[in-house]
């Protein structure tokens, strides 16, 4: 499904010099994603992002690093909800060292990634989350997926892709990719 086009409890635009949200609890958005960013630079860091029935976080092209930070409770099992904590499409995002929890989606219930992006999570636990279709973790497409130093998919479930479902009828085919 397309991006849901709604307003974010905070927005980071192009125009805009790079942003640092430190220490920040953002919830119960109503209207949209908690975070939009639409080709910026943001970094996250120490925040906890939780109860937002819209991804969490919408990364529409941009360079996103998140640290630390707990992704809990986001999304919901609806065909307009594609990623319940991460929905990305386009851009580059580094998550480390942190949690994506109990997220649901249609899509991706912990994250989808689309449209020829790099992700990469590092020591970061992606637990508990539900698609309703693909990819209980993580859904990719068109994308490079690559999860490093003991990043853990647990208890994740779709009815296809538990953890991971790669989309390998798009062009480019996704890829994944486990370093140590």
């Amino acid at each position: 499904p397309p991006p849901v086009e709604r307003r974010a409890i905070f927005e980071v635009e192009q125009e805009a010099p790079p942003v640092v949200l430190s220490g920040l609890t953002l919830n119960h958005s109503r209207h949209g994603p908690a975070l939009r960013v639409t080709g910026a630079q943001l970094s996250i860091e120490n925040c906890n992002i939780s109860n937002n029935p819209i991804s969490a976080l919408l990364v529409l092209g941009g360079s996103v690093l998140v640290q630390s930070t707990r992704f809990e409770w986001n999304g919901m099992l609806d065909e307009r909800v594609a990623g319940g904590a991460i929905q990305m499409r386009g851009g580059e995002l580094v998550v480390r060292d942190s949690v994506l929890a109990g997220n649901r989606a249609h899509l991706g219930g912990g994250a989808l990634v689309d449209s020829a992006t790099y992700c990469r999570f590092h020591g970061t636990r992606i637990e508990n989350n539900r698609a309703k279709s693909m990819g209980g973790a993580i859904f990719a497409r068109n994308a490079t997926v690559v999860l490093t130093d003991e990043t853990l998919l647990d208890r994740n479930h779709a009815e296809a892709g538990n953890s991971i479902f790669l989309n390998q009828s798009a062009s480019p085919p996704s890829e994944l990719a486990k370093v140590a």
